[in-house]
Formats: structure tokens, sequence, C-alpha cells
């Protein structure tokens, strides 16, 4: 699984709220950017209904004057969908397009009533479907709603008022009792919809944030969904027993079909549970709910991946990387003395974490392609033609369809080490198969033609990126004690200033 974060007990409340905040302005994006996707169809579709309109009622205008005021709000509809079809808008801009591109629509509206029928037109129930079909497609708490649906119902009689000071015959109906008290009429109704609608609006928000807040898996209630991969989703969850928040990973439901697919999710809990270093994800907790799903209840971290911080900040200085870098080893060292090759080490799975009295505290993260010490114990699992890994950091023996050691782990390591100093991996190319025979068949660029990298460190990691297993380290803790003199010490001062900018993402 493509990791989002995973979290400690160090994780800070307010990040968590934070978090929470960032998923509720997420989804009320995708319900907006949905919303218009559907609406703006359905809108020049109404065209029909002003051709209808035109030829078989009687209207004081052209189809030309229709088609045009239907195009110009299909503009402001469009913009707003390429303003919020982007993760990441910003809550602003997002609402800005909302309520735009839903104004557009109720504006046109009123515009068309002014050629036909004025004041009386029956497209006042159009301003009704503007603000019903909003209600339904997105919903928001009463307080958010209500006054977005005054402000399009308002549009009404605003623009009928413009239109007076145009047209003769509609300022006439403004002063004709009738027409004027048939308007109110039909307005008291478009803004009882807008208040029925911000009632609907808001029972549907509550519905779904109950229904969110009460899903569980055993002892675990899940609070919000903080990252999604290949295989599964990651969600904040607390753990009722202990009364502590905890990251759980579950397997999608179409991915547990797969062959092995299960098998391999518990290896990958059970690996992890069996190894204590502090540098390891911690595994509380394993098994299956009632309903046959999957999960694994893990640590939870604040901080970011490598990958993240490299792409916040470019390549990092030679210290920190061998910083990282030895914590790693710690990791990898006490995973091969228990007999578990970890097989994907990348940036994603390494994790920089921020704890109460320390900064830059590596995780090897996802033991979902682990393979344990007992042949018999992987037989299920590697058969036919399953390659774990992933391209840009996988070994040569690997990509060539060998076997793996532990010395694979450390070229894996040497390729992530790579990337920390020179911002790229060692090999790029166009596909999978072109990547994977570069590492196969060519020797990398040294690091020190792209960025300034110090003689010993360049050494090591082209040592660890070595074609043959039997020139690379032939340990984790070889490699180990190679770095303790590749580099100078990097303080907890240097660590908690990189922090103090790069303002990393939490993910899980």
């Amino acid at each position: 699984m493509n990791r989002v974060s995973t979290t400690s007990s160090g994780t800070r409340t307010g990040d968590r709220q934070r978090t929470e905040q960032d998923q509720d302005r997420e989804q009320r994006r995708l319900a907006v950017y949905r919303a218009l996707g559907i609406g703006l169809p359905v809108w020049l579709v109404f065209f029909g209904l002003d051709l209808f309109t035109i030829h078989f009622i009687g209207a004081d205008a052209s189809v030309w004057f229709f088609l045009e005021v239907r195009l110009a709000s299909a503009l402001f509809i469009a913009g707003g969908l390429m303003v919020v079809r982007r993760p990441g808008t910003s809550q602003r801009a997002a609402a800005v397009a909302d309520a735009l591109a839903f104004g557009a629509a109720a504006l046109g509206v009123a515009v068309l009533s002014t050629r036909y029928g004025g004041l009386n037109s029956r497209y006042v129930q159009g301003m009704s479907i503007v603000i019903m079909f909003h209600a339904a497609a997105v919903p928001d708490p009463w307080w958010r709603k209500v006054w977005l649906l005054l402000a399009w119902a308002a549009l009404f009689p605003v623009t009928m008022a413009v239109a007076a000071q145009i047209d003769p015959a509609i300022a006439a109906q403004w002063r004709t009792a009738r027409s004027f008290w048939l308007f109110v009429h039909d307005f008291l109704f478009v803004v009882a919809t807008a208040v029925m609608g911000s009632i609907g609006s808001h029972l549907v928000w509550a519905a779904r944030k109950q229904v969110f807040e009460a899903r569980r898996l055993g002892r675990y209630r899940l609070k919000m969904r903080i990252g999604v991969g290949g295989s599964g989703e990651v969600w904040l969850a607390t753990d009722e027993q202990q009364k502590r928040d905890v990251a759980v990973k579950i397997l999608d439901r179409e991915a547990a079909q797969r062959p092995g697919a299960r098998a391999r999710f518990e290896r990958e809990a059970k690996a992890a549970m069996s190894l204590h270093d502090p540098h390891t994800i911690r595994v509380f907790d394993f098994g299956a709910s009632d309903d046959g799903v999957c999960f694994i209840a893990m640590e939870l971290l604040d901080g970011a991946d490598l990958a993240t911080l490299v792409k916040l900040r470019g390549p990092m200085p030679p210290d920190r990387v061998v910083h990282f870098a030895r914590q790693a080893c710690a990791s990898l060292a006490e995973a091969h003395e228990n007999g578990i090759l970890h097989r994907d080490v990348k940036p994603e799975n390494l994790f920089a974490t921020r704890r109460v009295d320390q900064v830059d505290v590596l995780t090897l993260l996802d033991f979902g392609l682990a393979k344990l010490a007992r042949p018999e114990d992987d037989a299920t699992l590697t058969q036919g033609s399953f390659l774990g890994g992933t391209p840009l950091y996988m070994p040569p023996e690997v990509c060539a369809g060998l076997d793996a050691d532990a010395r694979s782990d450390l070229y894996s390591l040497g390729a992530v080490l790579y990337f920390l100093c020179t911002g790229r991996p060692p090999f790029a190319g166009d596909g999978a198969a072109a990547v994977m025979n570069k590492h196969i068949h060519e020797d990398p660029r040294p690091p020190s033609e792209l960025v300034p990298v110090p003689p010993e460190l360049e050494r090591i990691i082209l040592r660890c990126l070595a074609k043959r297993v039997e020139d690379r380290f032939q340990s984790a803790r070889a490699l180990d004690a190679a770095l303790q003199h590749a580099g100078g010490r990097w303080s907890d001062e240097q660590a908690r200033a990189m922090w103090s900018v790069q303002s990393p993402i939490v993910r899980a």
C-alpha cells in the first residue's frame, strides 16, 4: 500500500484536528465537484424547455436570447468545475467557485424569466430546482447552507427590480396588485424551498457524520480516512479499550479476493509484531471483523515520509542523510537477524517523526512484502509471477526474477540514500521495464556529479548499489559501521530548524 502516514502516540491533538478539518474540506470539494459535473449538462439540456416555451407557449425573446443566457451561466458553472477539480483546492476558492457557479444558474433563471412572464413567470420554479439540487448534492449544516440558498433565491426579486427600470411591462407588474401578490405567493414557495432545503441538507450531513462516527472494527472506532493505497485504506481510529488513537490499515474487499492477499496481509502484521526496534513500525493488533474485514492496528506517527520531505525541501544535507540511514540500518538489522526481509525499502516507507523530546526519528513502515525466514511460510505467497518491490528502488537480482536476501534490502536502501542526496532516484525511464533493465545492466551516475556529496558517503552509496550482492555490504550492521565515518553529527538543533520551516503533512 502506498503509505499516507501511520501515527505515533506523540501525535498532537491540534495536528489531528487540522487533519480532520482538511478531510472535511476535501469531502465538500468532492461533493461540489460532483454537483457541478452533473449540473452543467443538466443546465444545458434544459435549453429544450426554453425551445418548448418559445414555440408552444410564447416568450418575449428569440431563441438566441435564451441560448446566450444558458451559455453565459454554463461558463460560470464550467469555471467552477475547473477550480474544484483539483485536490487540495483551498476552502475559500472552493466556496467562491460553488457560490458563483450555482449563483450563475439562479441568476440565469431570473434573467430568462424577464422574457417569459416577468414577475409572474413560471420559470420561478427553476429557482427551486437549483436550490433543492444543491441542498441534496452538497450536504452542509443548516447554518452554513441557509444563507447561501436564501441569497440565490433573492436574485429573483433583485433581477425583477432591475428589469423594471428597463422594461415598462415589468414595471407595470410591480404596480398591479394581482401581479404583485402572485409574485409574493410564488416567491414565498422559493423561500420555503431554501429553508426546507437547508434543513434537509443538514439532516443528510448529520446522518453521514453519525454513520461515519459509528464505524468500528472490533474495539476500534474509525474516525477518518487518512490514506488510500492499492490494496486498501488507512484510518485514524480510537482504541476504546486502551483509550488511545491508532492507525488502522484495512484490506480492501476486492483486493482480499486476490490469491495470497489475506495471507500477505497477515504476514505483514506478524512480521512487524515480531520486531521491537524503536525504528520499526509498532503493530498492536490484527484480525478480522465479524463481516470479514481484515485489519491491522498500528501506532500513529506525526510527521512525513522521506519522499514528502524531499518534495517539500529538495535534496537533504549529507549529515541528515546519514542520520536517517543509520536509523534505517537499525531497523533492518533486527529484521534480517530475525529472518525477515522487507523487500520494499523506498522513501515512502521511511517515515520521519517528531516526538516529545526528539525530531527526525525514523520509522520503517509497511512490511506487506516482507519475506519470512521459513520457506514454507512463503511457499503459497510467492508462486507465479509475483514480483515484490518498487521498480525505482528494486535490486537487480529481483528485477531479474531471482531470489532476494538481506543484501537486496541494502541495495534498495542505497537507492533511497541516492534519492535523498540528489532529489532523484539512481535510474529513471519510460515504464517499469525500462527502469528495471537499467538496474540490471547500467551503473548509476555518481551522485557527486549532480550535487556536492562527501566522498566517503558517495563510496558507501555506490557500494550499496553494486550489481553483484557479493560486492555490497554484507549486513545492515556493516553498513551502519561504515556510515559512522561518512558524515558529521546531525544535531537536534539542525533537525528542529528543518521541521520549523517545512511543515510536513501528517500522513498514515
